[in-house]
């Protein structure tokens, strides 16, 4: 197409324009087509500049499409210039395309002759245009078959020619052959389009009896571990024949899983309109088949629905897949005489396993299953959570859980949450949970298909350990000395665990700027306290997860002046000689406060003592160890425990009786000894029982004192005057800081008990040592030890604090 340019160019002054003015500039889309800018040439023979001259230019060949814009500038004879606006133009259209067809088919391309076929075509246009006719033209050996017109059916894409519709027909072939071949044209107002050739259908020559099969997957994209009855596949046997008989069919399990993941492959069919079993197998052998014997009979016009079940194993992995295969007309025998009609293979979708998903890494308050946090949780509401774990990929999180919490005794359910969600911690909200109870956290989570196995972790709710209460000085005490301790009675965590004590002396009520430290011990060391002050003192108990409060503030008031200490001494013999190196401690509410070993003479002294009931307690190796009270008072600050004779351990020298061998008794002592041990045992023990029930309902009119945490006590040496004794240097020892408890090695654990003693009146500083000593002017209980833990009670108590229940 040609486009021509016209411009009239005049000059007041008569000037010609210069050489090769004026130019044309042409543009598409914002750039300069080749050869711009071009010459115009004039189209007057007598050109007259003062009234004006046209000049033209022609232009062929313009690209079509695009967007074109033009300009013309001049220079007269003399270089003046002048120029037009840029305007648009021109419009260069592009020629009308013809349509297209594309993906060309026939369906079935397998079939037996007098079947109909259908033959299908996409059409599509550029211009959008209709088509004036879709037509397809079928041969047979080069031989024209027949031709039809083809129609609509459906758009490909959006509904325009643009992108193309569907156009199909049907066409019966009566003749069998395979050379038959297809072809489809279409035109539309302004062209033609025709495909290639192209081969089929295979038309068959029909058997007499002749079985045709086709299959539709049935599989879903995913299958649970364990689910039963899943459709696979579906095939359908028809035949034109008046009836074909079948006898076998066949199916193969493909995926990646390995037959133990199918349980069962189950084949049904349909018999007076109920769905019938016709077999169930497991999935064997190399080609992973599945047999089935059947007796059908398909007849003329008939057609006969074959249903392949799957049950999944249990077992089945996750990410593993499964479906099944119809490989060919192999898989299905006939009868006598009888044709199955060629087939491609059915398949059915290869379903993805999907495994259960699982609640991991239970916690309650952040503690781990079996943890020792987990057995001590603390607060109203803990956090209950848990991991999402899933051993399919894609399940990344889960959509709903089911939370609960148990209580182990009484068997009950408090509290649970079953909700939507992916959530993977909350708080119990449930009623308040009982201090010292064990519950049971359970945690099921679904990943939208299957719901996890519940998984469980048991915790418990921490007891706080009792209220330590104080026990020296006494509340209110004054004259006290300035480097005195604070003791208070100890404590035992209910769920044994190690307790420690915070406590805190300050001379102002609000205990501004205390004195404080921590311990294990029940009592602080020697403190450093102004004289003549009046001091409030606290102390509190914690198990490591809980404290068990304060208890009530005590005061006291310091002496003015220097305040008299107590002393203990003592020497420790072996029979009348002196035993030196001796272990000697000496003991408050069953709590080692000092200790030390004898000199050469065999003597102790503990100085800088308060005046309390001390346990001491003295042993060496290859002795027995003994157990005594003394109580410096006042009126008697240095407490003598004179000469405290140990007795030597009883050590078998290899025989029965002390010798090397049993080898110079008579055989009838050899066979008695066996016996007397024996009745010797079984005698001591019932004694022991009878010992152990009368101590609990006699009165106690016994003259020993009272044994500390069920060691017995021997009775104090006769009580020593003011003045020191004069055995030679002894080591002191004072009562020890919290770092020095390896003096005190198994203070805590139950000591070697001897024979029960007999309970006898106690001196008044010596009795109740496993409590806080009885007020000024009180009498004394008589205390009691229990057979089960050996925790001292009153002798009227009724139960022991461990819980066994006395007799009556």
């Amino acid at each position: 197409m040609a486009f021509q340019w016209r411009i009239t160019y005049s000059d007041p002054d008569t000037d010609a324009p210069a050489l090769g003015e004026p130019k044309l500039h042409v543009s598409r889309d914002g750039f300069e087509i080749s050869g711009s800018p071009f010459a115009m040439r004039s189209a007057s023979s007598r050109p007259n500049y003062f009234a004006g001259a046209i000049f033209l230019y022609t232009l062929t060949d313009l690209l079509c499409a695009g967007n074109y814009t033009y300009e013309i500038d001049v220079r007269d004879a003399r270089g003046l210039s002048n120029a037009t606006p840029v305007e648009p133009g021109p419009i260069v259209e592009c020629p009308n395309l013809p349509p297209t067809l594309f993906s060309p088919s026939v369906t079935p391309l397998v079939d037996q002759a007098g079947a109909s076929f259908t033959y299908r075509v996409a059409y599509a246009d550029t211009e959008n245009e209709t088509p004036t006719y879709v037509r397809m033209f079928v041969d047979r050996g080069g031989v024209a078959v027949g031709s039809q017109d083809l129609n609509f059916t459906t758009w490909v894409g959006p509904p325009n020619f643009v992108t193309g519709a569907w156009f199909r027909a049907t066409m019966r072939l009566d003749q069998p052959g395979f050379n038959y071949t297809f072809r489809f044209r279409a035109a539309d107002a302004n062209g033609t389009v025709e495909t290639e050739d192209i081969f089929g259908p295979y038309v068959l020559v029909p058997p007499p009896h002749v079985l045709t099969v086709a299959g539709l997957d049935q599989a879903p994209l995913v299958v649970d571990q364990g689910q039963r009855m899943v459709p696979f596949l579906n095939v359908y046997l028809t035949t034109a024949s008046p009836d074909v008989d079948v006898t076998g069919i066949r199916v193969d399990r493909i995926g990646s899983s390995t037959d133990g993941e199918v349980s069962r492959i189950l084949l049904y069919t349909v018999v007076a309109g109920n769905l019938t079993l016709l077999g169930s197998r497991p999935p064997f052998g190399a080609n992973h088949s599945a047999v089935f014997p059947v007796d059908l009979r398909v007849l003329q016009g008939q057609s006969l629905p074959l249903y392949f079940f799957i049950d999944v194993s249990p077992a089945a992995v996750a990410e593993d897949t499964i479906g099944l295969e119809l490989k060919n007309e192999s898989y299905i025998t006939v009868g006598p005489g009888d044709l199955v009609q060629s087939f491609f293979a059915y398949k059915s979708t290869r379903a993805l396993v999907n495994g259960p998903p699982a609640a991991t890494n239970l916690a309650v308050n952040g503690f781990a299953g079996a943890s020792p946090g987990i057995l001590h949780i603390v607060g109203a509401n803990p956090a209950l959570s848990w991991r999402f774990t899933d051993p399919n990929a894609a399940d990344l999180a889960g959509t709903k859980f089911n939370v609960s919490v148990s209580r182990v005794s009484p068997p009950t359910v408090p509290w649970f949450r079953n909700e939507s969600g992916s959530l993977v911690s909350v708080p119990y909200t449930g009623p308040p949970l009982v201090v010292g109870a064990s519950y049971v956290l359970q945690v099921s989570v679904f990943d939208g298909r299957l719901w996890s196995a519940p998984s469980t972790t048991l915790f418990r709710v921490n007891t706080p350990p009792p209220i330590a209460t104080p026990f020296f000085p006494a509340n209110q005490a004054s004259d006290v000395s300035p480097t005195t301790n604070v003791l208070w009675n100890p404590v035992a965590d209910i769920e044994g665990d190690l307790v420690t004590y915070w406590y805190w002396v300050s001379s102002d009520v609000g205990f501004a700027n205390p004195i404080s430290a921590t311990t294990v011990s029940p009592g602080s060391p020697a403190l450093q306290l102004a004289t003549g002050t009046t001091y409030y003192w606290k102390v509190a108990a914690s198990d490591g997860w809980q404290v068990g409060g304060n208890s009530t503030v005590w005061q006291f008031t310091t002496a003015s002046g220097t305040v008299a200490r107590g002393t203990i001494v003592g020497r420790v013999l072996n029979g009348t000689a002196p035993l030196p190196d001796a272990l000697v401690q000496i003991l408050v509410n069953s709590v080692v406060v000092a200790g030390n070993t004898t000199i050469a003479n065999g003597t102790f002294r503990f100085a800088n003592l308060d005046f309390v009931s001390y346990t001491v307690r003295v042993g060496a190796f290859g002795f027995k160890m003994k157990v005594l009270a003394a109580a410096p008072t006042r009126s008697n600050p240095v407490y003598d425990m004179g000469d405290i004779v140990l007795i030597p351990e009883v050590h078998d020298g290899g025989g029965p009786f002390g010798g090397n061998s049993t080898g110079t008794l008579p055989a009838w002592a050899v066979v008695l000894i066996p016996v007397l041990l024996a009745m010797t045992i079984a005698t001591s023990l019932f004694g022991l029982i009878i010992a152990v029930r009368r101590r609990r309902r006699e009165p106690d009119d016994a003259d020993e004192p009272e044994a500390e945490a069920g060691l017995a006590v021997e009775p104090p040496g006769k009580p020593a005057q003011v003045s020191e004794p004069k055995r030679g240097p002894v080591k002191e020892a004072s009562p020890p800081l919290p770092q020095q408890k390896s003096l005190a090695a198994g203070a805590r654990s139950s000591p070697t008990t001897s024979s029960v003693p007999a309970k006898k009146p106690a001196p008044a500083e010596t009795r109740g040592m496993s409590a806080a000593p009885p007020p000024k002017g009180s009498q004394t209980l008589e205390v009691y030890e229990c057979p089960e833990c050996g925790r001292f009670v009153s002798a009227d108590a009724k139960k022991c604090e461990c819980g066994a229940i006395f007799e009556s």
